[in-house]
């Protein structure tokens, strides 16, 4: 795994999930609120480009097995930050191709019904993809049926595009709206007319999620220091096996020198690695 890849001229450049996943590849440039002045990034999540780049590679590696089990030869397995950036950055590329810029500003989306919208208490992420189906019964839902019928918003092209008058002018109409109800009450209007709600949630709100912990989503576990801790299971579930009980893995390093020994290197040449930082150990 690398930060850049193997070829051009950052293939031996320092790489980290920040800066190659994150930076490089245009995510956290793309998530800016281009409404505030200037527009400033958010602080990038630990890890994100990490564990998946982690996740891909075993996949690789798995692959690789069967194709060794299969012909007797070994493959080289390689994956890196930036190109799992930008593959998970795809759909934004290809729009920008089609005119679509970022970053963008909730206030003027590019899709008034697919957005964030403020609660009494909170945020929430509003989707519909049915127009004839569900503005009908969302506006309604908010208190607003004088809305449906309206000849301003006749189709989903109506409440489409950042520079779209009338896509504005329901952004300001959705925005009082959603204000008017707590977080709790829009769940069960949204429940009622069946559609979908985004709960904008921390990570120490999900700690406690029984949906989560309902489906084995989360663990808990001890940790280095003895201390329980709550964490996230592998997100992939075959048939109805119980998950693996999990527990804190190996320090990094902890096997250098084992496995070092067992390829045929002697006590001096592992030294001279380590003395040399070629190597690391947490011994």
């Amino acid at each position: 795994m690398t930060g850049y890849g193997d070829k051009g001229a950052m293939k031996d450049a320092p790489g980290f999930d920040n800066t190659a996943f994150w930076c490089r590849a245009g995510l956290l440039h793309d998530m800016m609120d281009s409404g505030c002045t200037p527009p400033t990034p958010p602080c990038s999540p630990s890890g994100v480009g990490d564990i998946l780049c982690g996740t891909l590679l075993a996949t690789g590696v798995l692959a690789a097995l069967r194709e060794r089990d299969k012909t007797g030869l070994g493959s080289r397995v390689r994956t890196s930050l930036l190109g799992l950036g930008l593959y998970s950055n795809f759909s934004q590329m290809l729009l920008n191709q089609y005119g679509t810029t970022y970053p963008k500003t909730r206030t003027r989306p590019n899709r008034a019904l697919s957005n964030s919208y403020p609660a009494k208490d909170g945020w929430i992420y509003l989707v519909t993809l049915n127009f004839a189906k569900d503005f009908p019964k969302l506006v309604t839902a908010l208190g607003r049926p004088d809305l449906v019928g309206d000849p301003r918003w006749a189709t989903m092209k109506d409440t489409e595009g950042e520079n779209n008058p009338k896509a504005k002018e329901l952004c300001d109409i959705l925005e009082a709206a959603f204000q008017q109800f707590t977080i709790a009450e829009l769940r069960e209007k949204f429940k009622a007319i069946d559609m979908a709600l985004g709960e904008y949630r921390g990570c120490a709100d999900e700690l406690e999620d029984p949906q989560a912990w309902d489906n084995g989503f989360l663990d808990r576990m001890t940790n280095y220091d003895g201390k329980e801790v709550v964490v996230p299971t592998f997100p992939l579930q075959c048939n109805d096996e119980a998950p693996v009980k999990l527990s804190a893995a190996p320090a990094a390093g902890a096997d250098t020198l084992s496995i070092l020994k067992e390829v045929g290197y002697s006590d001096a040449e592992i030294e001279d690695m380590l003395s040399g930082q070629a190597v690391f150990t947490s011994k």
